[in-house]
């Protein structure tokens, strides 16, 4: 680690989450910027299993290796933050289920802004704090969630069968 420089400490842990820590000695970065990655976030080549801490993301960018636009972006929000993912056994070393629940509103952010590679490289849209704004702001979170136009129905439709396309998914629900 170098002074003066973002650093993220992140630390596995037994069961369903991994717990990042930050690096105090350090100073935060500008409001707008993006922290740098830790080679969990990095692009890893999939194998057959994954952590569920990097599944939801890694599945994202798997699917949608192309930039969304704002709107399909919010719905895939909304999507990860309000459904579970049945997933083929043996994918999700770290659980005996073979589900994984939805994201919280941090995640969902998170995952989104992963599509967009970078903040650095000057697309806002690669900054999750982007997301999570626009979630609890403009787009009106579940308000807007639990309303869906007739159109942006069929938009979460198709980005739902997107993601059931994959390999890794047997299924997508709408948590209990």
């Amino acid at each position: 680690m170098k002074p003066g420089v973002w650093n993220q400490i992140h630390v596995a842990v037994e069961g369903e989450r991994i717990r990042e820590w930050l690096n105090r000695m350090h100073p935060l970065p500008l409001r707008g910027s993006m922290p740098k990655r830790s080679p969990l976030d990095r692009e890893q080549e999939m194998g057959t299993e994954v952590t569920i801490g990097p599944f939801h993301k890694k599945l994202v960018k798997d699917v949608f290796q192309e930039h969304l636009s704002d709107e399909d972006a919010m719905l895939l929000f909304w999507l990860l933050h309000s459904c579970e993912i049945t997933v083929v056994p043996g994918v999700l070393h770290e659980t005996s289920h073979a589900v994984a629940e939805a994201t919280t509103q941090r995640e969902a952010a998170e995952v989104v802004a992963s599509i967009y590679g970078f903040a650095k490289d000057g697309d806002y849209r690669a900054d999750r704090y982007h997301w999570y704004n626009v979630w609890n702001g403009d787009w009106g979170s579940y308000g807007h969630g639990e309303n869906l136009s007739e159109a942006e129905t069929i938009r979460l439709d198709c980005l739902k069968r997107r993601l059931e396309s994959h390999r890794w998914v047997c299924g997508i629900r709408e948590e209990d």
